[in-house]
């Protein structure tokens, strides 16, 4: 037990109790001053370590008693093996590199934490103690003693050499400033070693670790102050009056137990009853000026007018950049950041660049995606050491390495990452809370912009193609589903047309020449739906006008290249249509076709004296139309008056059955040699119901079309109608 009696006033305490007071100030500063989680914990734990050393140390220089000396030097020097760990980390954090050496970092620390135990517990640091030439009883060094001081400047040092390694180029300049004062504070550290001597007997007068630690606090509190060592964001004025009145309280209860030490030591509950209170006092002080203090944030001036402005903005704004370049003024006119690049969120989960328009588009993963709406707040890069992010953390440093960006800002809206925000900082600048919730409402802001423009967008696209569905519908009534009869003399002409989808892209036409001639276009735009019908409309419009300023004169050919045009024209090469095209000409016993990459038709002629018909393709090797470069076939058949010609859509051959099978062309073949000629005017439907039939309970996928040519009158064939 230590016996405090025998200690005495000596000048010989002094430099360690004004090591003590510049070790103090150091840790106040760190306290009050809002920054750098890292940088805060390293220089309040070198603090808390060299505190009880400078303290016990002084008050050796306070007695001659040998056995109270070295009760103290134990004390004072076991957490001083600490130290080197810290300033590690120090050097780490500013640096940047702590991330990638915390297993380094854990066992220094672990090997410190060894060697104070070692101290306290054993006598392997601290043998014993011997007077000095001043008198100041000083350490008998044990056999430990070297490599216990020795971990100050080691870990100092590799903290130095490894943070080096990986350093951004733009940011070496600043990073020399900071390291040449950890060098400095690195050698201080190195007087330390000089003790070493002392404590062996060589040579010396007085210990002078003394001086290290006073020149490294004095470092320390330049650093913060003149080079923001701390990446400082503002003064915590609460944490400043919490540490007033823990020290007002602490020397009032102090001053009391000093006044009456009898009273208090003989009532503990008395003394409980009165202490209690200043605690929780000094809470509730603490509590209150820290809402004050947000409540002043929050009502910031110039910042939170342009704020207000812009999102009464929003409103009036119907593109993302505009909201993007909003978002850039605001982040670099109210805070430091600057050179902001804004990326939007596109369909594919990548990121599009909207601010600036030449910058690469990103691709974040999906878990980092999910984080941020986890967690929509402004990422400084300079603090990613000190976020929890666990398994993420290796996505994250990839994510902002490729981004080059100081800051990182999410804008999320609804549960919905809509896009991302990076900028960059003043050398070792962090943002300060106010400029962090101007940042975030800025954020918020412009992630509820950017999603009310989409929606407007989307909005208008729904009318838009509602208009679209409503002119195709339209357009698709005049080819009415179904059966349908055209009278075109000397022809007719029946078609069965059964569309698959609600608007769908066949199309049909049936347009008398005159002289006997009629024209009949079988065509299919490919694909289904809204697109493929205005495509069909548009085919079916030039048709019809074609055959009106033509008339007999049309060639198929020459109607094929004006549709092929007009798909071009309509469609930017984005459409393709697949066109059979014929003239019957009765009066020359004819038919001239062209094909582009349709399957063309059948001439289904009866055979005198036999139940089967024969059948002759009508058919050319063609390319789609909408091709840059289509290929148009042609070709001409005789026709006799007891002919029909058959055209069918890709539908009717490649439909289906429910175990997958089409129905194909030996079966239409079938159907069209045995059944076509007897059906009469149910010719069309029959052979859609075949197709359909073989179908069974498989769904339709394709428009199914059928239309059937045949001479009005004629004269009777042997074994066949008329």
């Amino acid at each position: 037990m230590i016996s405090w009696a025998v200690l005495a006033f000596s000048p010989l305490s002094l430099p360690y109790f004004a090591a003590a007071a510049c070790l103090a100030t150091l840790g106040v500063i760190t306290i009050v001053v809002r920054g750098d989680v890292l940088a805060r914990l390293a220089i309040l734990m070198m603090v808390a370590a060299l505190l009880p050393w400078s303290l016990a140390f002084g008050l050796v220089g306070c007695t001659q008693d040998p056995v109270l000396a070295e009760q103290l030097l134990r004390l004072g020097l076991a957490p001083c093996s600490l130290i080197g760990p810290c300033l590690m980390v120090l050097v780490l954090s500013i640096s940047g590199r702590f991330d990638d050496h915390r297993l380094l970092s854990a066992v220094a620390f672990a090997a410190g934490l060894t060697a104070a135990i070692l101290c306290w517990a054993t006598d392997w640091v601290v043998a014993g103690v011997r007077p000095t030439p001043s008198g100041f009883l000083f350490i008998r060094s044990g056999w430990m003693q070297s490599l216990h001081i020795g971990q100050i400047p080691a870990w100092g040092i590799l903290g130095v050499l490894v943070s080096r390694r990986g350093m951004r180029v733009d940011r070496n300049q600043n990073w020399r400033l900071h390291r040449q004062r950890m060098i400095i504070i690195v050698a201080l550290s190195l007087i330390s070693l000089l003790d070493l001597a002392l404590s062996e007997g060589w040579f010396g007068w007085y210990p002078a670790a003394w001086i290290a630690a006073v020149g490294a606090s004095l470092v320390g509190i330049h650093s913060i102050f003149r080079a923001d060592l701390l990446r400082a964001r503002g003064i915590d004025r609460a944490a400043a009056v919490e540490l007033a009145l823990l020290i007002g309280v602490t020397l009032v209860l102090y001053a009391v137990v000093w006044r009456d030490n009898r009273t208090w030591t003989t009532r503990p509950v008395a003394a409980a009853v009165f202490s209690a209170p200043l605690p929780m006092l000094g809470l509730v002080a603490s509590w209150t000026l820290r809402i004050r203090r947000r409540r002043a944030e929050r009502t910031s001036d110039a910042a939170t007018l342009a704020l207000d402005a812009f999102s009464d903005e929003l409103e009036d704004l119907t593109e993302e950049r505009p909201v993007a370049v909003r978002l850039r003024e605001l982040l670099e006119g109210h805070t430091q950041v600057s050179a902001v690049r804004v990326w939007l969120a596109g369909d594919d989960g990548g990121l599009v660049p909207v601010v600036p328009e030449d910058l690469a588009p990103l691709r974040i993963d999906a878990r980092i995606r999910t984080w941020m709406v986890a967690n929509p707040e402004p990422l400084v890069v300079a603090e990613l050491a000190a976020i929890r992010l666990g398994g993420l953390r290796g996505l994250a440093e990839d994510l902002i390495g490729g981004l080059v960006a100081d800051v990182v800002v999410p804008l999320c809206d609804r549960e919905t990452l809509v896009g991302l925000a990076v900028g960059n900082l003043p050398a070792f600048r962090v943002l300060n809370d106010a400029e962090r919730d101007f940042v975030r409402a800025a954020a918020t802001t412009a992630a509820r912009g950017m999603t009310f423009v989409a929606l407007t967008r989307e909005a208008g696209h729904l009318a838009e193609t509602q208009r679209e569905v409503e002119v195709a519908e339209a357009v698709q009534q005049a080819r009415a589903v179904g059966d349908t009869v055209v009278d075109a003399e000397p022809w007719q002409i029946l078609v069965h047309y059964r569309p698959a989808a609600r608007v769908a892209g066949d199309v049909w036409l049936a347009l008398p020449l005159g002289d006997g001639k009629v024209l009949v276009f079988v065509g299919d735009v490919v694909g289904r739906g809204v697109p493929a019908a205005l495509v069909s409309a548009a085919v079916g419009g030039v048709c019809e006008a074609a055959a009106a300023m033509t008339g007999p004169a049309l060639e198929p050919r020459a109607l094929l290249e004006l549709v092929h045009q007009t798909v071009r024209d309509i469609a930017g090469g984005a459409q393709r249509v697949t066109a059979f095209a014929a003239v019957l000409d009765h009066g020359a016993r004819t038919v001239r076709f062209a094909c582009a990459g349709h399957r063309g038709a059948y001439v289904v002629r009866p055979v005198p004296g036999e139940a089967r018909a024969r059948l002759d393709v009508l058919h050319a090797r063609g390319t789609a139309l909408g091709e840059p470069q289509p290929m148009i076939g042609v070709g001409e058949r005789p026709l006799e008056l007891a002919d029909v010609v058959v055209a069918c859509s890709d539908g009717v051959v490649e439909v289906r059955a429910a175990v997958g099978e089409p129905w194909g062309e030996r079966r239409l073949q079938r159907v069209l040699r045995g059944q076509v000629l007897d059906a009469g005017d149910r010719a069309a439907r029959m052979i859609v119901q075949a197709a359909v039939a073989h179908a069974g309970d498989a769904q339709v996928h394709d428009d199914m079309l059928v239309l059937v040519a045949r001479a009005a009158e004629g004269p009777d064939v042997e074994g066949a109608p008329a």
